[in-house]
């Protein structure tokens, strides 16, 4: 394994004022434009993992095993206010909201209607404040209450849910709903929770759900084999209405089941005639990634094969971005991503990614959360069309505590970080070479240093820097000219993003240096 941050090469000797020394990169992305803030904006916190998150007018829904919840920055006991496994919170300030249900058993998943006044929980559940609830029940987003007439019964638990404006498609490990058989697979009326004959089946766990806008097509993704009656290995399109199987090619992308390798489908989104899919595998070098697939034509758009268990996706904003613990994505090289990393220390593997829509190549977006409860970090995305909403069993983010919820906002743009001391190259006449390794910035990687002399505010010396990756910080010297032969100087650096829009905070002063000595 390669280190994170490892020595790239020596610095050479500058040449001009402001010369910049860089370990040479590939070309940069034609736009950084439109991620979100890699810092994470103010946002309660629960006690224990989030599982599932929807959003519905203003409302962010949280599912999980947590029973209680905290506001952001409070420690773990204090300010407490319980939640059992449901809770709601403002989606742009990330506050706490008043709804408030109980459920017996922890819910496993979220959905709710295309006009958000209805919510949809599935789960194991029997008991929603200590009222039967069979497994899949739904609630008026604008009174907060059960729609008791909703009640389709479903025999087992329910994992994934979708819907149009009249109906529910929703899958698990059911064999009955409402007592006749489905198998894994359902659909029920939205006004009344009635069973459709909508009856694809399925011989494996389905994880995902996703319909088109029109409800027209139905997508499924999980760990089966057959879908419909015909071999479908963990992905495949259904008629929305009919239940039969539709021609997906893009199902290529997922491998079949060997003895070293199984690959499920753990989530899916649809964005703009584009459904999205994230794999997570089990085996060496088994599929972990993205892929993309045309709605219309069901063809493979693009592939990302970067390794580390894709466990949710969500577009926001023009980008893709996923929850994982990629540690790998040399793969992508295949692909000329001029962003693919090569394998890192687990302890380095990157929670939080960003890609680009077109072709999956990775973008710059670099905040990360830690691993937390059960190894894995983020389970679960949402957005409300600006900001993105992360749940999982993480604790952590950016190494600052924070539990089972994330939100990133559109701004402020994160700053750089703060650079070390400069050190130096050489002094030799009326001039002096200062190094600086650039720091990394969480979402920018296009920047530029600036080299500042005996506490002034001017900088002596700029220079431009592009591509500062998390795996891949440059070094940079900034020569500084003209200086009387003998004189003793110290030298500080910031960094600014190439637009403008954040700086990092001074780094220390270097060692006093002496003109020429």
């Amino acid at each position: 394994m390669s280190m994170i941050r490892k020595a790239l090469a020596s610095v050479g000797t500058a040449v001009t004022a402001a010369a910049l020394v860089v370990i040479a990169g590939p070309p940069a992305q034609a736009s950084q434009d439109g991620v979100n803030s890699g810092t994470v904006s103010s946002t309660w916190q629960t006690n224990a993992p989030v599982w599932d998150l929807a959003y519905a007018n203003g409302a962010v829904y949280a599912a999980g095993e947590f029973t209680s919840v905290r506001p952001p920055g409070a420690a773990a006991g204090t300010q407490e206010t319980a939640r059992r496994y449901l809770a709601a919170f403002d989606s742009s300030s990330g506050a706490l909201l008043p709804f408030n249900h109980t459920f017996n058993v922890r819910p496993r998943v979220l959905a709710t209607s295309p006009d958000g006044s209805v919510l949809y929980v599935g789960g194991d559940f029997t008991q929603v404040d200590g009222q039967p609830a069979g497994r899949l029940v739904a609630f008026s987003t604008a009174t907060g209450n059960r729609i008791t007439a909703f009640a389709p019964q479903p025999a087992a638990a329910v994992t994934a849910i979708t819907a149009s404006s009249g109906t529910v498609w929703f899958g698990g490990s059911f064999g009955r709903v409402n007592n006749t058989p489905r198998q894994r697979l359902a659909a029920v009326r939205a006004a009344d929770g009635g069973l459709l004959p909508w009856n694809p089946g399925a011989d494996g766990v389905v994880y995902t759900l996703s319909s088109s806008a029109d409800g027209g097509k139905v997508y499924a993704g999980g760990g089966f084999s057959t879908l419909a009656g015909a071999a479908r290995r963990a992905v495949g399109a259904l008629d929305g209405t009919s239940g039969a199987g539709l021609p997906f090619a893009a199902g290529s992308a997922m491998p079949p089941v060997t003895n070293g390798c199984t690959s499920v489908v753990r989530d899916s989104v649809i964005a703009s005639g584009v459904v999205y899919f994230g794999a997570e595998g089990t085996g060496g070098g088994c599929f972990d990634g993205t892929f993309a697939a045309s709605v219309s034509s069901g063809n493979l758009i693009w592939k990302n094969t970067c390794l580390g268990g894709t466990q949710s996706v969500e577009v926001v904003r023009g980008w893709l971005y996923k929850g994982s613990h990629a540690h790998d994505c040399a793969r992508q090289n295949a692909y000329n991503d001029p962003d693919a990393f090569p394998q890192v220390p687990e302890s380095s593997s990157r929670h939080l990614l960003a890609q680009r829509l077109d072709n999956g190549f990775l973008g710059p977006w670099y905040p990360n959360t830690n691993a937390g409860v059960g190894g894995l970090g983020p389970r679960t995305m949402t957005t409300d069309g600006t900001n993105l909403w992360v749940g999982g069993q993480f604790t952590s983010v950016n190494k600052r505590a924070q539990v089972g919820l994330a939100r990133f906002a559109p701004t402020p743009d994160s700053p750089p970080a703060r650079p070390a001391a400069p050190t130096l190259v050489s002094s030799s006449g009326t001039s002096v070479q200062m190094r600086v390794t650039v720091p990394l910035d969480l979402d920018n990687t296009d920047l530029r240093v600036r080299l500042y002399r005996d506490g002034s505010s001017t900088p002596v010396a700029t220079s431009p820097v592009q591509h500062v990756l998390f795996w891949r910080q440059p070094v940079v010297v900034l020569t500084d000219s003209g200086l009387t032969p003998g004189s003793t100087h110290t030298y500080r650096v910031d960094v600014v993003q190439a637009d403008e829009n954040a700086s990092s905070t001074l780094s220390p002063a270097s060692v006093p240096v002496v003109v020429g000595g």
